[in-house]
């Protein structure tokens, strides 16, 4: 009887902690955060030092040009004007792809629509053949992770040394009041967060049927809140080690849903795609240790239960037997 209790909590226990995890694990936004690596800062502007100033910030291996020997934020946008200039209008909605650089740049090269992230990851590998340093930023907004974003680039201005913000997916740059001169990502979210009027969308190169200039800083207005900075960007290195020390397996993990890969490969990278997550006043504030914690203890719970559950079951049997065997005999039986 007390074997049979047992394995009724026991297995009640393990039922509770799978039912935990389960509703844990299936919001995208609570995944991402259990299983991301995210270091939290207080502000954009702890992140402007120079491009080799912060080791811990990886970019594409990046090859000097004698074109560009000094290069600047107008270079960056002639470079990205005559890229555009020379290739056809992408028709039909955006389609998800890997995010393997090479990937993306043919598929910008061949005018196929694709999403803002894999545009800014075919921008950086193209900017970085011509001597830039390139990093990528999230835009999240108030929503969580996994929802409505945004993707924009920094390139590093050598003579100005200062970061210039671009967006290679609506074709545009920053300026603010007067002035013709890129402005940065902080100066951006400074700009969007307090409604600043002066702040002016600039096309370098314009599609047909574009979304409006208007709309373009009314969405970054929304999503500005939430902001993540990559810190590995070497997109080719990324993907060449996007499942770890199970890339063997990549053929198999690749065919799965590009979330669930996706998914897998955040889980497995770890450090290795860590974000720089932006937590002042302004940002929402996501509890990372509590998540974690609350999901390891389920995980653990589960396992913990599971395996007292086989252990009491398999006694149990063994204790069936032994009073079987020990069973007296009736001496009047035949």
């Amino acid at each position: 009887m007390l074997l049979t209790r047992w394995k009724k909590r026991l297995f009640v226990c393990l039922i509770l902690c799978l039912i935990g995890l389960a509703v844990l694990l299936c919001s995208q936004h609570r995944l991402r955060l259990i299983a991301g690596s995210f270091v939290p800062v207080d502000s954009v502007e702890a992140l402007q030092a120079a491009p080799l100033a912060n080791a811990a910030i990886r970019f594409p291996a990046v090859t000097p040009s004698a074109l560009f020997p000094r290069p600047d934020a107008d270079d960056a946008i002639a470079i990205l004007r005559a890229f555009d200039n020379s290739h056809a209008p992408p028709v039909g909605d955006a389609l998800p792809i890997v995010d393997d650089p090479d990937t993306c740049l043919r598929a910008l090269r061949e005018s196929r629509p694709i999403h803002c992230y894999n545009v800014d990851i075919g921008a950086t590998h193209m900017l970085a053949r011509f001597g830039f340093y390139v990093r990528l930023w999230d835009l999240t907004g108030q929503e969580g992770l996994g929802g409505f974003g945004h993707n924009l680039i920094e390139i590093w201005d050598v003579p100005a040394s200062a970061w210039r913000a671009i967006d290679p997916y609506y074709h545009c740059y920053f300026t603010r009041g007067a002035s013709d001169t890129l402005i940065g990502f902080a100066t951006l979210r400074r700009a969007l967060l307090a409604g600043d009027t002066s702040l002016r969308a600039v096309r370098y190169f314009e599609y047909p049927n574009e979304r409006t200039l208007l709309r373009v800083i009314e969405e970054l207005r929304f999503l500005a809140p939430g902001a993540m900075l990559h810190a590995n960007n070497d997109f080719s290195w990324r993907y060449r080690h996007r499942y770890d020390g199970l890339m063997p397996l990549a053929p198999a993990l690749d065919r799965l849903p590009l979330r669930v890969s996706r998914g897998a490969r955040t889980l497995l990278m770890g450090s290795n795609d860590t974000r720089y997550i932006v937590q002042d006043a302004a940002s929402p504030h996501y509890p990372f240790g509590l998540l974690r914690s609350a999901a390891w203890l389920l995980g653990l719970g589960a396992i913990a239960s599971g395996l007292l559950l086989i252990a009491v079951a398999i006694r149990s049997q063994l204790g069936g037997r032994h009073s079987s065997l020990r069973r007296p005999v009736d001496p009047a039986s035949p």
